[in-house]
């Protein structure tokens, strides 16, 4: 069963995001789309996640729509004036590789980790064109703090390739 989800969270980290993606992936779920986008103070979200038939899903989603709308106003309207501040470095990350669950809350998790920002995140999972193999697909654009060193850094997302078996695609911009 494929769930469809759109939420915001009012958050300067993601932190929450992190465990939305870790409580998918903890009760069996599978993220097959996902888009992140920050605002100044939220994060947007729209996924579709697969769960087992007639497994329900982990947590209750209250709906905002009214707020929903307004931050993808604010979104619209600031994002041309969205300013990276000094004290991070903007990064880019990209992967593709066999699907699997957990992927989304590893990588996720990593930047959560280090205290790292994503202004946008997408991910998909498709069928591959001539066999039944689903593959996946992401690109985040973020930031990371300057406290962190780009080897620190490239060292976890090593680990990373070795635990979901991929290369990934790091670039400091």
């Amino acid at each position: 069963m494929i769930h469809k989800l759109n939420l915001s969270f009012r958050s300067k980290t993601i932190k929450p995001i992190s465990n939305l993606f870790k409580t998918i992936y903890k009760s069996e779920g599978n993220i097959l789309r996902s888009h992140l986008l920050k605002s100044k103070d939220a994060y947007l979200v729209s996924l579709d996640a697969s769960y087992p038939k007639k497994k329900k899903l982990p947590f209750d989603v209250y709906e905002e729509p009214k707020y929903i709308y307004f931050t993808y106003k604010n979104l619209l309207e600031t994002l041309e004036d969205y300013k990276i501040s000094d004290d991070v470095y903007p990064i880019s990350l990209s992967l593709n590789l066999t699907d699997s669950p957990g992927i989304v809350h590893k990588t996720l998790n990593i930047l959560n980790e280090v205290e790292g920002e994503i202004y946008n995140f997408k991910s998909t999972a498709n069928m591959a064109p001539i066999c039944s193999t689903r593959i996946f697909e992401c690109y985040l654009h973020g930031a990371l703090p300057r406290k962190i060193a780009v080897n620190d850094f490239k060292q976890k997302l090593n680990n990373l390739e070795d635990d979901i078996g991929c290369n990934i695609l790091f670039e400091k911009l």
